[in-house]
């Protein structure tokens, strides 16, 4: 085969023709990396993929489904295939730079045309490819030689290039595929010189694996995919129209000519030889006298001259600002000149404040030294010299930079250099000190988080001066328009705010590989003696010291945007109350692809755009922190919570489109699609608008925090759990995901992961805020269901699903991670009232994952009490857990509210019935099994018809009968039968397996990769068996709990329920008794929780209490397929096995006599069944007492 391999000339890089025989002879694809690894120039393997590499690393696994003798590749390498698979299609710079390349100009470089003699030859048409078959060396030299000629002269083969025969038995690579994949590449050059300029125009790979072809030449290259034309990692298109125009305002933030005096006038002589001169005497710290020029000194002592010219009005004189910058100069500098000036600075300042400035013409004086001496010094810092030997930056800038930290520079003094500035280089000054006072904090170390003081004071002074609000307002606007069609990841690169927001514990990727994690508090734990072996108090104590630091920097953060947010009018013309959102919103919208990622642990890290081309967690999580911050003052108290709900109008969703840009479309609660993005409209900043029609301050932190809640905290939650499940990849408790990292945490990695994520994300000061803003997302979502059904089914249309799922995640998070004490602030009815009338108003939430992240909620916050999966969650290394007091103030808290008691039964109803309405759903994306959802419902269920006043919604609901009761059995029922059936079907499918694997010589001679294909399939198979063996037998164990209750059974004898429930006793009964069920054999059948006998036993006992009512019997008889030898034969097993009580077995039979009796009275036409039968009941000692009756 044919590689491109690189030459090099002193101008450019080429390629040049070499055949050699690489792929054709079946290496490894770890043997083929290396190929490419070193035909890639060293520019491309230093942090780079060579689009060359990509392009025939694609090539070559096009024919992988052809190769029997490679295994696949390690499920946990899974990211980087796609990486590779991808190759150029994605990536704009990769595309750009395989033209280059080709046509001889590096990446970022001019092209130079060939010399007249070295004119490139025409590319010619490549052959068509053949039919089937190889194809020939000389048609593949023809087409590379037709790409090489589009750019550079044409190059012969080398002389001594044969083909080599390929090895005896080894696989071929398809020359079709790479015959069509280098005509799509000459396709896309042009076939001429020059044509190398548009990276849309790069071949688009259509199957990553043995998929179809790249594009034929001639072909029109297909337009990339992706949200941009661009870039498919951005979350939103590049704009094609331009920013509002009030953005306009932050291109410059320099005062409007004229906003400085550039004289002062005094009234008369008198004036200047009295008060004015003593005043300058001061300022200056020397003698000053002030003269006409021309004219005598005032004082001929006098060190400063300053000349004086004639004014308006007559006798006036003028002191300008040339007379006063000469007398500048004269200050002595001392140790810094830039304090020296500051300090006749102050001076003025001094006498403006006294009673001397009430006297003639000083005050305007004092101002105007003022002006010049902050002119001055600003003048000295922007033209301090950068590349100084002794001082980074400069001397009088370091300088400078070391009395901010110092906290020696005044903030009026600052705010008057900063309001000085107009030439370029001076608007750059205070740019680059803005930025370079957050860049300082990159060097921030918790261990010695002393250390940051001189930091945070310096952001402290630069953040005070309303100049420099106006710098950094200018530049968070500048930021939030730049964003749009930017990758996440570039939008915190690119943010002044980021070395700030950035800093937390949380462990970050490894780039540019994933792993190894990189942990910002490991210092702070390895310094811990004996750590991680050692735990306990010197742990929590470090967690405290950690928060402490946290603690701070969010208040830095916060203070710092409340800066902004609250600047006045004449500070600058941005509305700080519109730059503040925009930016969130940016911040936001940017980094949605975070949140697309979704829920589903063994995907969440192979999202390329959330994992890799998003910001990092810390800096979202930062955000989020001083976004609540911003709420606090409407969330700490009730009151202020229900004053805040009349400002959160669901319609936000729709009139500030732009604040919710970026990203995939979302489903609203109500289950349709939330609108398309306007293409007419900027995104994330808001249009030219008059300030009334601005929305409330309230509502846009609260629609920022929430969206951020969306991008930031669940992502990372997720992102934590995803990392656990890969840290502890092939340890023993691999497959105990119900446990959490902390009682199964052996590697110090991940322990300081665990660490690291409790110390920020289980902070009370954080996690505080984050549980009162649920619980007002719950009073806003409680308010909205109270306006009746047609207003909650309007806003719930605008409202998307991930606010439910977002605020449900996150507080399961919590109560699984030992931090229940924490929702002890916060009013529980509201919150049960909240998730019970979504659940039971499924007309107006219709998507099952959001129930189900509801149920698992519910089931979190119950699961002390609960024997299923709650225990199994609190069971640590050394047995169950204590319950904590503040875990069982929960369970009491939420069984003690009227919603609990009077709807919640009724609502898990609704949710269980609801279960199978998925259409248009990504369940995998999500994690959502209506059959995991439907096993909480039954733990639920079971524990709260253990409690009387729970219950009593249940029997109340199976009384009136139909309506919510029928489809909740109708719903068990059909689920019983599927379990059964299916368990059943692939037992056999198991059994057959086994015996296959029995053979072992037999099994060997089956090829290696069918081996594996069925042994995976028979593990598969095993584990759903288990799964919905288990749930059977559960949610026959609720059905005969139910039935013990004489008002259940009433309920299921109305009309709409009987039928079903005759037909599934017949029915079950039929297959628990069947050849099929009864000649099952596997290894260890208990493994699966298979027993027919206990199945048989529970199904009898259930067909036995309804048997009671006569519309059961009525209905058995009408069952069409019924079989009275189908039940004679269940008591025969039931007696010659001795299971279950005898009363069972009396009743089956009475069943059986009736339905004869009915079915006999029918066909001799005679009778009513009432009339000729009645039914046997028990006796009382046989009467079961369980629930409420």
């Amino acid at each position: 085969m044919l590689f491109l391999t690189p030459g090099y000339s002193s101008s450019s890089t080429h390629f040049a023709l070499v055949k050699l025989p690489l792929v054709k002879h079946g290496l490894s694809n770890g043997e083929r990396r290396s190929c490419v690894n070193e035909l890639a120039p060293p520019r491309w393997r230093q942090g780079h993929h060579h689009p060359v590499h990509s392009l025939l690393a694609n090539l070559v696994a096009s024919d992988r489904n052809d190769m029997a003798d490679e295994p696949p590749p390690p499920a946990d390498m899974e990211w980087a295939s796609e990486e590779e698979a991808i190759g150029i299609e994605d990536d704009p710079e990769l595309q750009a730079a395989l033209l280059a390349s080709m046509m001889e100009v590096q990446p970022g470089a001019p092209h130079h045309d060939a010399p007249a003699a070295q004119q490139p030859v025409p590319a010619q048409a490549a052959p068509a490819p053949p039919a089937a078959g190889g194809v020939s060396g000389a048609a593949l030299l023809q087409a590379l030689q037709g790409v090489h000629g589009a750019g550079q002269p044409q190059l012969a083969a080398p002389a001594a290039a044969t083909a080599v025969p390929p090895a005896a038995g080894a696989p071929a690579v398809s020359g079709t595929a790479l015959l069509q994949a280098l005509q799509g590449v000459l396709a896309a050059v042009g076939g001429g010189a020059g044509a190398a300029a548009a990276p849309a125009q790069a071949p688009t790979q259509a199957g990553a694996v043995g998929g179809a072809p790249f594009q034929q030449a001639g072909a029109a290259a297909a337009a990339p995919s992706g949200r941009s034309s661009g870039d498919r990692h951005a979350m939103t298109a590049k704009p094609t129209i331009p920013p509002p125009a009030w953005t306009k305002q932050a291109e410059s933030w320099v005062l409007p000519a004229g906003s400085q005096p550039d004289s002062a006038v005094l009234p008369s002589m008198d004036a200047a030889g009295g008060a004015v001169a003593a005043a300058c005497s001061k300022v200056a710290g020397q003698a000053v006298s002030l003269a006409p020029a021309g004219g005598a000194a005032g004082t001929a002592s006098a060190s400063i001259h300053l000349a004086l010219t004639p004014a308006e009005p007559g006798g006036s004189l003028k002191l300008s600002a040339a007379a006063v910058d000469a007398a500048v100069s004269r200050i002595p500098a001392g140790a810094s000149l830039v304090l020296s000036l500051q300090a006749a600075w102050l001076r003025a300042a001094e006498v403006l404040g006294g009673a001397e400035a009430q006297q003639p013409g000083v005050a305007d004086c004092m101002r105007l030294w003022q002006a010049r001496l902050a002119k001055k010094a600003a003048g000295v810092l922007a033209s301090d010299e950068d590349d100084d030997l002794f001082f980074a930056g400069g001397k009088h800038r370091s300088a400078f930079l070391q009395a901010l930290e110092t906290a020696s520079v005044a903030p009026a003094f600052l705010d008057a250099m900063v309001c000085c500035a107009a030439a370029p280089a001076e608007t750059a000054l205070w740019e680059g000190i803005l930025r370079d006072s957050f860049a300082a904090l990159r060097s921030f170390s918790f261990l010695d988080a002393d250390k940051a003081e001189g930091p945070m004071k310096r952001l402290d002074i630069v953040t005070q001066s309303p100049g420099m609000k106006r710098v950094l307002a200018a530049m968070l606007t500048r930021e939030a328009v730049a964003a749009a069609g930017a990758r996440g990841r570039d939008v915190e690169a690119r943010s002044v705010l980021a070395p700030l927001l950035v800093l937390g514990t949380l462990a970050s990727l490894g780039q540019p590989s994933m792993l190894p994690l990189t942990f910002p508090a490991r210092d702070c734990f390895m310094q811990l003696r004996s750590y991680p072996r050692n735990r306990g108090t010197q742990v929590d104590s470090e967690y405290a010291s950690l928060r402490r630091s946290l603690q701070r920097l969010a208040g830095a953060a916060h203070e710092i945007l409340k800066r902004v947010a609250t600047m006045k009018p004449a500070d600058s013309p941005l509305r700080g109350r519109e730059v503040l959102p925009a930016w969130l919103a940016a911040v936001a919208g940017s980094n949605v692809g975070r949140a697309e990622a979704g829920s589903y642990l063994n995907r969440v890290l192979a999202h390329r755009t959330g994992t890799f081309y998003s910001a990092t967690d810390g800096f979202m999580v930062g955000c989020l922190a001083a976004c609540l911050r911003f709420c606090r003052p409407f969330l700490d108290k009730p009151d202020k919570k229900q004053g805040a709900l009349q400002h959160l109008d669901p319609a936000f969703y729709q009139k500030q489109r732009h604040r919710l840009a970026g990203g995939a479309r979302e489903r609203s609660l109500a289950g349709p699609l939330l609108p398309p993005y306007p293409a007419g409209l900027y995104p994330f900043v808001s249009p030219d608008r008059p300030e009334r029609e601005a929305p409330h301050f309230v509502a846009e932190v609260f629609f920022a925090t929430q969206r951020m809640v969306r991008v930031g905290l669940l992502p990372a939650v997720y992102r934590y759990q995803a990392l656990a499940k890969t840290l502890r990849q092939g340890s023993e408790d691999e497959e105990d995901d119900d446990l959490p990292l902390e009682e199964r945490a052996s590697t110090l990695d991940q322990w300081l992961l665990y660490d690291g994520m409790r110390a920020q994300l289980l902070d009370p000061d954080f996690a505080n805020d984050t549980v009162h803003f649920m619980e007002l997302q719950a009073r806003w979502l409680v308010g909205l269901m109270a306006g009746g059904p047609a207003a909650a089914k309007e806003a719930f249309a605008l409202i998307p699903e991930s606010v439910v799922r977002d605020m449900t995640s996150w507080l399961t998070f919590l109560i699984y991670n030992q931090s229940t004490e924490l929702l002890g602030g916060v009013d529980i009815g509201v919150l049960i009232s909240c998730l019970t009338g979504l659940l039971k108003h499924t007309d107006l939430v219709s998507s099952p994952p959001v129930h189900q992240s509801i149920v698992e909620l519910l089931l979190a916050m119950l699961s002390p009490q609960l024997g299923g999966r709650g225990a199994q969650r609190r069971a640590g290394a050394l047995g169950p857990r204590h319950v904590s007091p503040a875990e069982a103030a929960l369970v009491t808290a939420v069984l003690g509210t009227g919603a609990a008691q009077t709807d919640l039964l009724p609502a898990l109803m609704a949710a269980y019935s609801h279960a199978d309405h998925v259409v248009g759903l990504d369940v995998d994306k999500d994690q959502y099994d209506k059959f995991h959802l439907r096993g909480c419902i039954d733990l639920l269920l079971m524990e709260l018809w253990r409690d009387p006043a729970c219950a009593a919604s249940l029997t109340a609901a199976a009384r009136q009968g139909g309506g919510a009761f029928a489809a909740f059995v109708g719903a068990v029922l059909n689920d019983l039968m599927y379990l059964l059936k299916d368990s059943l079907q692939r037992l056999e499918d198991i059994h057959a397996l086994e015996v296959s694997k029995a053979d072992a010589a037999r099994w060997q001679q089956v090829p290696q990769r069918e081996r594996e294909e069925k042994q995976a399939f028979y593990e598969s198979q095993q584990s759903t068996t288990r799964g919905f063996m288990r749930m059977a037998m559960s949610t026959l164990a609720m059905l005969n709990t139910l039935v013990e209750n004489a008002a259940v059974r009433e309920g299921f004898m109305h009309e709409s329920v009987v039928n079903k429930a005759a037909a599934a006793a017949v029915h079950f009964i039929e297959i628990l008794v069947g050849p099929k069920c009864e000649e099952l054999q596997v290894d260890r059948p208990e493994q699966y929780h298979f027993n027919r006998d206990q199945l048989l036993v529970s199904m009898a006992y259930f067909t036995a209490r309804l048997a009671e009512q006569p519309a059961f019997v009525q209905a058995v008889s009408a069952v069409p397929d019924y079989d009275e030898s189908i039940i004679q034969q269940a008591v025969k097993i039931l007696a010659d096995k001795q299971l279950g009580e005898y009363e069972h077995r009396r009743r089956l039979e009475a069943l059986v006599a009736a339905v004869r009796q009915l079915r006999g009275e029918a066909d001799g036409g005679a009778g009513s069944a009432s009339s000729g039968w009645r039914p046997c009941r028990p006796s009382r000692s046989h009467v079961s007492t369980g629930g409420a009756r």
